[in-house]
Protein backbone atom coordinates (compact mmCIF):
# COMPACT_ATOMS: atom_id res chain seq x y z
CA UNK A 1 0.00 0.00 0.00
CA UNK A 2 1.05 3.28 -0.78
CA UNK A 3 0.86 6.63 1.49
CA UNK A 4 -2.88 7.70 0.19
CA UNK A 5 -4.05 10.86 2.22
CA UNK A 6 -7.66 10.48 0.12
CA UNK A 7 -7.73 6.61 1.93
CA UNK A 8 -6.41 8.46 5.63
CA UNK A 9 -9.03 11.23 5.09
CA UNK A 10 -11.96 8.90 4.01
CA UNK A 11 -11.28 6.80 7.32
CA UNK A 12 -11.21 9.83 9.02
CA UNK A 13 -14.91 10.50 8.54
CA UNK A 14 -16.13 6.97 9.09
CA UNK A 15 -14.01 7.73 12.57
CA UNK A 16 -16.11 10.91 13.02
CA UNK A 17 -19.49 9.61 11.94
CA UNK A 18 -19.05 6.50 14.92
CA UNK A 19 -17.91 9.67 17.68
CA UNK A 20 -19.42 12.44 15.86
CA UNK A 21 -20.03 14.48 19.79
CA UNK A 22 -17.24 13.96 21.61
CA UNK A 23 -14.71 15.47 18.85
CA UNK A 24 -16.61 18.43 18.34
CA UNK A 25 -16.64 19.12 22.42
CA UNK A 26 -12.95 18.42 22.51
CA UNK A 27 -11.89 20.73 19.17
CA UNK A 28 -14.45 23.44 20.73
CA UNK A 29 -12.54 23.28 24.02
CA UNK A 30 -9.08 23.42 21.96
CA UNK A 31 -10.34 26.44 20.30
CA UNK A 32 -11.64 28.61 23.19
CA UNK A 33 -8.58 27.80 25.43
CA UNK A 34 -6.44 29.11 22.68
CA UNK A 35 -9.02 32.22 21.61
CA UNK A 36 -9.04 33.02 25.21
CA UNK A 37 -5.17 32.70 26.37
CA UNK A 38 -3.25 32.90 23.49
CA UNK A 39 -5.04 35.30 20.65
CA UNK A 40 -4.89 38.41 22.83
CA UNK A 41 -1.10 38.07 23.38
CA UNK A 42 -0.49 37.16 19.39
CA UNK A 43 -1.11 40.48 18.15
CA UNK A 44 1.26 41.57 20.72
CA UNK A 45 4.02 39.84 19.16
CA UNK A 46 4.69 38.19 22.40
CA UNK A 47 5.70 34.83 21.15
CA UNK A 48 8.64 36.04 18.57
CA UNK A 49 11.29 34.73 20.95
CA UNK A 50 12.09 32.18 23.63
CA UNK A 51 10.51 34.26 26.66
CA UNK A 52 8.21 33.74 29.70
CA UNK A 53 4.97 34.13 27.79
CA UNK A 54 6.79 31.91 24.72
CA UNK A 55 6.96 29.11 27.42
CA UNK A 56 3.30 29.55 28.88
CA UNK A 57 2.39 28.96 25.06
CA UNK A 58 4.47 25.92 24.25
CA UNK A 59 2.89 24.14 27.28
CA UNK A 60 -0.55 25.10 26.39
CA UNK A 61 -0.12 23.90 23.07
CA UNK A 62 2.30 21.17 23.91
CA UNK A 63 -0.85 19.92 26.72
CA UNK A 64 -3.49 20.41 23.84
CA UNK A 65 -1.46 18.48 21.13
CA UNK A 66 -0.33 15.72 23.55
CA UNK A 67 -4.14 15.63 24.91
CA UNK A 68 -5.30 15.41 21.01
CA UNK A 69 -3.20 12.80 20.00
CA UNK A 70 -4.26 10.49 22.66
CA UNK A 71 -7.37 11.32 21.83
CA UNK A 72 -7.32 10.63 18.39
CA UNK A 73 -4.71 7.35 19.17
CA UNK A 74 -7.58 5.93 21.14
CA UNK A 75 -10.35 6.77 18.48
CA UNK A 76 -8.04 4.59 16.09
CA UNK A 77 -7.75 1.67 17.90
CA UNK A 78 -10.29 0.99 20.53
CA UNK A 79 -13.01 -0.66 20.04
CA UNK A 80 -15.85 1.19 21.97
CA UNK A 81 -17.46 5.07 21.09
CA UNK A 82 -14.70 7.47 22.63
CA UNK A 83 -15.84 10.08 25.28
CA UNK A 84 -14.80 13.68 26.53
CA UNK A 85 -13.14 12.18 29.50
CA UNK A 86 -11.06 10.09 27.30
CA UNK A 87 -9.36 13.90 25.68
CA UNK A 88 -9.55 14.99 29.78
CA UNK A 89 -7.04 12.15 30.75
CA UNK A 90 -4.62 13.56 27.80
CA UNK A 91 -4.01 16.35 30.27
CA UNK A 92 -2.12 14.19 32.44
CA UNK A 93 0.68 13.94 30.16
CA UNK A 94 1.38 18.02 29.91
CA UNK A 95 4.85 17.74 31.69
CA UNK A 96 5.55 15.36 28.61
CA UNK A 97 3.87 17.85 26.13
CA UNK A 98 5.58 20.84 27.12
CA UNK A 99 8.89 19.58 26.85
CA UNK A 100 7.63 17.85 23.37
CA UNK A 101 6.70 21.37 22.09
CA UNK A 102 9.76 22.79 23.59
CA UNK A 103 12.00 20.36 22.40
CA UNK A 104 10.29 20.98 18.61
CA UNK A 105 10.25 24.44 18.92
CA UNK A 106 13.82 24.62 19.82
CA UNK A 107 15.14 22.76 16.96
CA UNK A 108 12.57 24.08 14.48
CA UNK A 109 14.22 27.41 15.12
CA UNK A 110 17.44 26.49 14.99
CA UNK A 111 16.97 25.13 11.32
CA UNK A 112 15.22 28.73 10.59
CA UNK A 113 17.61 30.52 11.57
CA UNK A 114 19.75 28.86 8.62
CA UNK A 115 16.54 29.03 5.88
CA UNK A 116 13.22 28.81 5.71
CA UNK A 117 12.84 25.75 3.88
CA UNK A 118 14.88 23.54 5.66
CA UNK A 119 12.96 24.85 8.99
CA UNK A 120 9.98 24.11 6.93
CA UNK A 121 10.89 20.21 5.66
CA UNK A 122 12.30 19.92 9.79
CA UNK A 123 8.51 20.35 10.87
CA UNK A 124 7.59 17.10 8.51
CA UNK A 125 10.33 15.61 9.82
CA UNK A 126 9.06 15.70 13.62
CA UNK A 127 5.94 15.79 12.84
CA UNK A 128 5.06 12.21 14.05
CA UNK A 129 6.62 12.91 17.49
CA UNK A 130 3.40 13.42 19.13
CA UNK A 131 1.80 10.04 18.01
CA UNK A 132 4.66 8.42 18.78
CA UNK A 133 4.66 9.22 23.12
CA UNK A 134 0.55 9.13 22.87
CA UNK A 135 0.83 5.62 20.99
CA UNK A 136 3.92 4.95 23.43
CA UNK A 137 3.76 6.40 27.25
CA UNK A 138 7.19 5.24 27.92
CA UNK A 139 8.97 7.44 25.02
CA UNK A 140 10.40 10.86 26.00
CA UNK A 141 10.42 13.63 23.58
CA UNK A 142 14.24 13.12 22.53
CA UNK A 143 13.49 9.47 21.71
CA UNK A 144 9.83 10.41 19.99
CA UNK A 145 11.60 12.99 17.55
CA UNK A 146 14.10 10.36 16.37
CA UNK A 147 11.50 7.53 15.84
CA UNK A 148 9.71 10.81 13.88
CA UNK A 149 12.47 11.56 11.39
CA UNK A 150 13.35 7.54 10.56
CA UNK A 151 9.37 7.52 9.79
CA UNK A 152 8.88 10.26 8.15
CA UNK A 153 11.79 9.13 5.98
CA UNK A 154 10.95 9.73 2.15
CA UNK A 155 7.29 10.60 3.18
CA UNK A 156 7.95 14.45 3.71
CA UNK A 157 6.67 15.40 0.46
CA UNK A 158 3.54 13.15 1.35
CA UNK A 159 2.75 14.95 4.61
CA UNK A 160 3.22 18.27 2.61
CA UNK A 161 0.48 17.51 0.33
CA UNK A 162 -1.51 16.24 2.37
CA UNK A 163 -1.95 19.68 4.60
CA UNK A 164 -2.40 21.06 0.99
CA UNK A 165 -5.22 18.93 0.27
CA UNK A 166 -6.85 20.56 3.93
CA UNK A 167 -6.16 24.12 2.17
CA UNK A 168 -9.92 24.00 0.58
CA UNK A 169 -11.29 23.30 3.94
CA UNK A 170 -9.19 25.80 6.11
CA UNK A 171 -10.31 28.58 3.92
CA UNK A 172 -14.29 27.58 4.12
CA UNK A 173 -13.23 27.92 7.78
CA UNK A 174 -12.00 31.62 7.77
CA UNK A 175 -14.94 32.57 5.87
CA UNK A 176 -17.26 31.21 8.77
CA UNK A 177 -15.41 32.94 11.02
CA UNK A 178 -13.58 29.83 12.38
CA UNK A 179 -16.56 28.00 13.54
CA UNK A 180 -16.31 25.19 10.66
CA UNK A 181 -13.10 24.24 12.60
CA UNK A 182 -14.75 22.81 15.46
CA UNK A 183 -15.78 19.83 12.35
CA UNK A 184 -12.23 20.17 10.50
CA UNK A 185 -9.81 20.31 13.29
CA UNK A 186 -11.17 16.51 14.52
CA UNK A 187 -11.00 15.62 10.70
CA UNK A 188 -7.28 16.39 9.90
CA UNK A 189 -6.25 14.92 12.94
CA UNK A 190 -7.77 11.93 12.98
CA UNK A 191 -6.70 11.72 8.79
CA UNK A 192 -3.01 12.17 10.57
CA UNK A 193 -3.53 9.81 13.31
CA UNK A 194 -4.17 7.50 10.13
CA UNK A 195 -1.35 8.52 8.01
CA UNK A 196 0.62 7.85 11.18
CA UNK A 197 -0.20 3.84 11.71
CA UNK A 198 0.85 3.58 7.83
CA UNK A 199 4.29 5.28 8.80
CA UNK A 200 4.90 3.11 11.04
CA UNK A 201 3.20 -0.11 9.67
CA UNK A 202 5.66 1.08 6.89
CA UNK A 203 8.76 1.35 8.72
CA UNK A 204 8.40 -1.79 10.41
CA UNK A 205 7.76 -3.69 7.39
CA UNK A 206 10.94 -2.20 5.47
CA UNK A 207 12.72 -3.14 8.64
CA UNK A 208 13.61 1.26 9.33
CA UNK A 209 12.23 0.42 12.54
CA UNK A 210 10.94 -2.99 15.34
CA UNK A 211 9.16 -2.99 17.97
CA UNK A 212 12.21 -2.61 20.14
CA UNK A 213 12.73 0.95 19.12
CA UNK A 214 10.12 1.65 21.10
CA UNK A 215 10.39 -0.59 24.31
Amino acid sequence: MMFNSNTFKKSALQQLKKNIVSPLLVSFTSLTIIALIIGPNVSKGAYTRLSLPTLILLLILGTLTMAMSSFCIKIATLQRKVTYLDFIEGFSNFTKGFLGSLWMYLWISIWLCLLVVPGFVKAFAYSQMFFVMADHPDIGPIKAMNISKVMTSGHKMDLFLMAVSFAGWLLLSSCTGGILLIWVIPYMSLAYTNAYYYLKEEAFRTGKLTSADFA
